[in-house]
């Protein structure tokens, strides 16, 4: 439980240091990332995780000032085959699914290739974390 209070507090805090599961930090972010995420025409505003499929961020539409999810994931590797072909799907097909469906699969806004070749930025609903007293409810604080 230590270890998901301690994420959500991060979040909350909106650190841009990250770190790895044991709390060390870890090296910069990409700086291609960054210019994969500009060419997608949001605006980059900090790194929220990442996992096997990829690196998430928080990102803000300038026009529009909406706060979305930017997931960059690598190009040519097997994991970009699956996220192409799930998130091309939801992108697709959510608002075809019945409400009580519809409510727990994300909102996909845009999936974007970068210029080089080498990322897929997918621009996603941002989701943000319980709060506090939900999540005392959920793990009886």
């Amino acid at each position: 439980m230590k270890l998901i209070l301690e994420h959500w507090r991060k979040f909350l805090a909106e650190e841009d240091t990250r770190y790895d599961k044991d709390g060390n930090v870890l090296p910069p972010l990409p700086p291609e990332h960054t210019t994969a995420i500009e060419e997608a025409g949001v605006v980059l505003k900090r790194f929220l995780g990442e996992g096997k499929m990829g690196k998430v961020y928080e990102v803000e539409n300038p026009k529009t000032g909406q706060r979305m999810a930017a997931k960059v994931v690598s190009k040519w590797t097997p994991q970009y085959y699956s996220e192409s072909k799930n998130y091309n799907w939801i992108l697709k097909n959510r608002d075809g699914l019945p409400d009580d469906v519809k409510e727990y699969v994300v909102d996909v806004y845009k999936l974007f290739e970068s210029s080089n070749n080498k990322y897929l930025v997918i621009l996603m609903e941002l989701l943000k974390p319980a709060p506090k007293s939900v999540v005392n409810q959920i793990f009886g604080s």
